[in-house]
């Protein structure tokens, strides 16, 4: 499945090579002559698509959006080992990240588990009740929600706040982009999507712009952001969150330091729409 769509379908080639670059995905063409050839020894962006579904991940579909102003938030929380949290619900579409650890995912009616090693995203239910139960170290959970003003997002992390050593932090909470853009939801065919991003240092990325809200965090290195038409630049570093900018007229770029990024994003998306669009 094709993660770009591009925005003049002439452009599309016979040979597309996706390239998922620091929360933004870059569909590269590649020219299908004679002459095109690969460059021994230079690194390229390595992506993974963790997920894209309208469901969680216990097979119950998700609906709509929440009404209301949006607010999006990402949280990390760090469960002790061999701790087990309290049964919680979510009123919003939201998903786990694991850092470091093991973490099984239990639904209370049915039982059902799932277990979730580092490096691993799931979709998490928006009915009925689950909770989290650690391993035998300490666990490392990136949460996003794609949440409305007035929806008990925090506390429901602290649905598990009775277990000795639980930590939490809200890294990023809020409506709109970075540049003090404000988000807006798709309204109906939700379809949520978790992309892991590797991008080589030095690595600058094309201009483009998203469709759809996306939210990220920076799992180590660096990356610096900037926009057409202005000269502010945003510099996001190892463990820092933050909302990207959305619409056609807020065309963007990003640029990696001095050495390897990796970031996962999070898209509050709609079916059929592609998660970005790259400028002519």
């Amino acid at each position: 499945m094709s993660l770009f769509q591009p925005r003049h379908k002439s452009a599309l080639l016979a040979t597309a090579v996706v390239f998922l670059t620091a929360g933004f995905m870059y569909s590269a063409q590649a020219q299908t002559t004679q002459n095109t050839r690969e460059t021994p020894g230079v690194q390229k962006p390595n992506s993974e698509l963790l997920f894209r579904t309208d469901q969680s991940w216990d097979g119950k579909p998700y609906q709509n959006y929440p009404q209301g102003k949006p607010q999006l938030t990402i949280a990390k929380i760090t469960v002790p080992a061999s701790t087990g949290l309290a049964w919680h619900s979510n009123a919003m579409p939201n998903a786990y990240y694991v850092l470091s650890g093991e973490l099984t995912v239990e639904e209370k009616k049915s039982g059902r588990k799932v277990v979730l090693k580092a490096g691993d995203a799931l979709p998490q239910t928006m009915e009925g009740l689950q909770r989290g139960i650690t391993a035998a170290q300490p666990t490392e959970v990136i949460a996003f929600y794609a949440g409305a003003e007035g929806l008990p997002t925090v506390e429901e992390i602290r649905a598990g706040s009775t277990a000795p050593g639980l930590k939490k932090e809200i890294l990023m909470q809020g409506g709109g982009s970075w540049d003090g853009m404000p988000y807006r939801y798709p309204q109906d065919q939700l379809e949520t999507s978790m992309v892991r991003l590797t991008i080589p240092a030095g690595m600058a990325i094309p201009w483009h712009w998203h469709e759809v809200p996306e939210i990220a965090y920076i799992v180590s290195g660096e990356l610096t952001v900037e926009k057409t038409g202005t000269t502010a630049k945003k510099i996001f570093k190892a463990g820092e969150a933050f909302a990207e900018t959305i619409g056609a007229e807020n065309v963007h770029r990003g640029s990696a330091g001095q050495v390897p990024l990796v970031m996962i994003g999070f898209f509050a998306g709609k079916k059929g729409v592609p998660l970005l669009q790259t400028a002519p």
